[in-house]
C-alpha cells in the first residue's frame, strides 16, 4: 500500500472510534444506574476507543511528515 492509502485508512479508523466512542457514551449515560461498578468517569471505555483513535491520529501525522 502506498503511504498516502495508509494516512487515510488510520484517518478514517481513528474517526469511526471517535464516532463509536461517543455512541456508546451517551448510551451508557442514558441508562446510567448508581449501583454500577465501573471504573471512574467511564475510564475504560477511553482506553477502549479514544485511546486508540489518538494513536491512529499520531501515526497518521508521523507519516505525513516523513513524506
Amino acid at each position: 500500500m502506498k503511504v498516502k492509502a495508509i494516512r487515510k485508512l488510520l484517518l478514517i479508523i481513528g474517526v469511526v472510534l471517535v464516532i463509536i466512542y461517543f455512541v456508546v457514551m451517551s448510551y451508557e449515560i442514558s441508562n446510567f444506574s448508581p449501583y454500577n461498578t465501573r471504573m471512574p468517569l467511564f475510564l475504560d471505555r477511553v482506553l477502549e476507543f479514544l485511546l486508540p483513535a489518538v494513536v491512529c491520529f499520531l501515526i497518521r501525522n508521523k507519516l505525513k511528515q516523513n513524506e
